[in-house]
């Protein structure tokens, strides 16, 4: 332990299981990744365009907070205390490969107000090959984990945090001279929040979610705007599950609703 580094005790019944030490780490690697992508693209006129690609990304060393067992002990009052460090460590590998799908179209080929519409859309599916960190603690050495935080419970979930399996956008458009008028809609699957959460040490996954936004712009002339957006129009709860075991049984672990919001803009 060097001198000023922060330090976190724990006990353990009557005397000092271990310490904690916080900080950076000189040992951390890089993640690297190979990537590989072929991509099909095509550009009409009016701006209309569609593309297909394929891709697939080798990474190494995959960054993430972690705990794990330092050199050598300190002795504190005759009893030898191990020492672990918790920050940022090169957890694990991970193999990611793909489609995406995408395009915009505007149907200026047809009569009269339908000249004015569009359409916007994208499409990705991944799917991911990494297995969750092995994080086990075992101050006492009995070969039995210890029952404090830092310890992935279920080491067999496939995944990466913060990455869901399908993505999807869609937009449709109205605009003349004057009016523009657009409605989004945005999707993704479920995704890993957490390998372990404090209260029970089993992964968290946020369950899937959507939101549609939409917004409208009127030029009244050349120098003056009127514009009103509005985000999450049919107020959607963000909700996450915990994983309890093995089977795959789960109960709800939070719920979020972040509100229907409107914003009215002039712009001169």
């Amino acid at each position: 332990v060097v001198e000023g580094d922060p330090c976190r005790v724990r006990a353990l019944g009557a005397g000092v299981a271990r310490l904690l030490v916080n900080g950076g780490n000189p040992e951390l690697q890089p993640t690297i990744a190979v990537n590989l992508d072929l991509a099909f693209e095509w550009y009409g006129e009016a701006g209309n365009y569609f593309s297909l690609e394929f891709f697939n990304k080798d990474i190494k060393d995959v960054v993430q907070t972690g705990v794990i067992t330092q050199t050598g002990s300190i002795n504190l009052d005759g009893t030898e205390v191990p020492v672990f460090y918790e920050g940022a460590v090169n957890q694990s590998d991970a193999q990611v490969s793909g489609i995406e799908i995408a395009g915009q179209y505007f149907f200026d080929n047809l009569e009269g107000i339908w000249a004015n519409f569009g359409v916007q859309a994208n499409y990705t599916m991944l799917d991911v090959d990494a297995d969750s960190p092995q994080r086990s603690l075992d101050s006492d050495g009995d070969g039995i984990p210890d029952s404090f935080d830092g310890i992935v419970r279920i080491e067999t979930l496939n995944g990466i945090i913060g990455q869901s399996e399908n993505f999807a956008n869609l937009v449709g458009i109205y605009q003349d001279d004057k009016l523009e008028v657009r409605v989004a809609y945005q999707y993704r699957d479920k995704f890993l929040n957490s390998y372990e959460t404090f209260i029970t040490g089993n992964p968290n996954t946020q369950d899937a979610n959507f939101s549609l936004d939409a917004s409208v712009k009127y030029q009244i002339n050349d120098n003056l705007q009127v514009s009103l957006q509005g985000t999450n129009l049919t107020d959607e709860l963000q909700t996450s599950t915990d994983l309890l075991n093995k089977s795959g049984d789960t109960y709800q672990r939070s719920s979020f609703m972040f509100d229907r919001r409107f914003q009215f803009g002039v712009s001169y």
